[in-house]
């Protein structure tokens, strides 16, 4: 059901063109395209897969994350440490964490793994009923969260309400949570919401010292110095290929500790939320 953005809300963005900047939550927006111009030299989004949590029985998904430690390369050439989830056993974690596609209704178990050293680490998920975890697990245990995914739309899970919790985030320990609705190539279970392209951008900032001591920083210190898209700073943050009279909806993110704003420069925007 469509209502009006609130601030602490993950927003949906339907725009009808590809090219974007900056944001913070989840919002759509609608447009007519400008004419095809020459691409920018810089990579391209992957395109969202219908599932990414493995079928386990009719109407019942599960995904795995891994918590580990591992780093980001930065602007400048240098790396920072972060925390963050892979969703393979063998894989590095990431920054941010893997995206988490299931449909309106499944049954979803997310089984998670904690093998980051000395951090008790729980599991939260935006829009989800569900009991917060506020204990987690130590480290080398799995925790299995079970909910049902009501309703369709942008969502993201993140490091839960542990007295650690907030540094946990900081430090990347998040992800993108996508429920779609019955319907394909819509945002939600209405006509309006109907699309051509998707894609999801997350948004994350980083301040160097933070990553160098989380538990020793003073958060009141927390300056940022890179912003990223999907992981990825300018000018290596990623285009968005679509075709002239697309619809587009781009599912945006907040997993950073500061607010972001979105804008789609030449556009007319419809923002659903």
């Amino acid at each position: 059901m469509m209502k009006l953005y609130t601030k602490k809300q993950t927003l949906l963005l339907a725009v009808v063109l590809a090219v974007l900047a900056a944001a913070g939550l989840v919002r759509t927006f609608r447009a007519t395209a400008s004419p095809a111009r020459q691409p920018l030299a810089m990579p391209v989004a992957d395109v969202l897969p219908a599932f990414t949590c493995l079928e386990t029985a009719p109407g019942e998904r599960t995904c795995e994350l891994w918590a580990r430690e591992g780093s980001i390369t930065l602007p400048d050439g240098g790396t920072a440490p972060i925390w963050g989830f892979a969703n393979r056993q063998p894989d590095a974690a990431a920054f941010p964490g893997p995206t988490l596609i299931v449909n309106q209704d499944d049954v979803v178990n997310v089984v998670m793994h904690n093998e980051i050293a000395g951090e008790n680490i729980s599991l939260a998920f935006t829009g989800q009923e569900l009991y917060p975890d506020l204990t987690g697990i130590a480290t080398g245990e799995t925790v299995t969260y079970t909910f049902t995914a009501v309703s369709p739309g942008t969502f993201k899970y993140e490091a839960g309400l542990t007295p650690n919790g907030a540094r946990q985030v900081a430090m990347g320990l998040g992800g993108g949570l996508i429920v779609r609705p019955a319907t394909a190539n819509q945002a939600y279970d209405v006509a309006a919401s109907a699309y051509n392209d998707e894609a999801l951008l997350v948004f994350n900032e980083l301040d160097p010292a933070f990553n160098a001591d989380p538990n020793g920083f003073n958060m009141t210190d927390y300056k940022p110095s890179y912003w990223f898209i999907n992981g990825k700073a300018y000018s290596e943050t990623e285009k968005i290929l679509t075709a002239p009279g697309n619809t587009v909806l781009l599912r945006a993110i907040n997993l950073g500790l500061q607010e972001h704003s979105l804008g789609v420069l030449g556009m007319h925007q419809t923002m659903l939320a």
